[in-house]
């Protein structure tokens, strides 16, 4: 069953600099939206991880659409143990950046994780959409 965005609240950003960590880069999806038979391609989301020995920090860059024009950001931690701390913190940077889901995607994992962003595109308007994993 896929996840859906309820509602977006537009903030002026939910982005905190102190969240990028540059130095502890681990993993970032980006998802991308092609353009029909056409070559172009836009990346639409964008969703890094940086991992300190203790905390998992997560930010978002999304390319809003529709009645949500312009960029949304935003950004969490998580800390602790016993659940996946990488979607407990993606969970709180998507809810910084405005969006509502219908299904908590905190600690449950990195499907989820991947489903949210994909529910936050097409949310948009977004269509055609492709997700990359990278790792650093």
């Amino acid at each position: 069953m896929q996840n859906k965005v309820l509602e977006h609240t537009q903030i002026k950003t939910g982005l905190k600099t102190s969240h990028r960590r540059e130095n502890n880069f681990s993993s970032e999806y980006i998802v991308i939206s092609r353009n029909g038979m056409k070559k172009d391609v836009a990346q639409v989301a964008h969703c890094r991880f940086y991992w300190t020995e203790s905390r998992c920090y997560c930010c978002v860059w999304i390319s809003g659409g529709g009645k949500y024009p312009g960029y949304h950001s935003g950004s969490g931690w998580a800390g602790g143990g016993g659940y996946c701390k990488a979607s407990a913190a993606a969970s709180s940077a998507i809810r910084a950046a405005g969006y509502t889901l219908e299904r908590s995607i905190s600690g449950v994992g990195h499907d989820a994780i991947r489903e949210a962003l994909l529910a936050v595109c097409r949310y948009n308007g977004r269509k055609n959409l492709q997700i990359i994993d990278s790792h650093g």
